[in-house]
């Protein structure tokens, strides 16, 4: 079975762009908080996750 995928390098460059943003304001707010926040390392996680995801579409390009 063949599947095609349309991907839009503008697309993945917005993604790579807002992910890299989140994934900076979550490290700011671990820091300033000074002691571990079970939420906010969830959701900077999944970000990670999310954006290395994208950066590996990203060099399929």
């Amino acid at each position: 079975m063949n599947i095609a995928i349309k991907m839009d390098k503008n697309e993945l460059d917005y993604q790579l762009v807002s992910l890299s943003k989140q994934k900076e304001d979550y490290d700011k707010l671990l820091y300033y908080y000074k002691k571990p926040n079970k939420g906010i390392i969830e959701l900077k996680h999944d970000v990670d996750d999310k954006l290395s995801r994208v950066i590996k579409l990203y060099t399929l390009l």
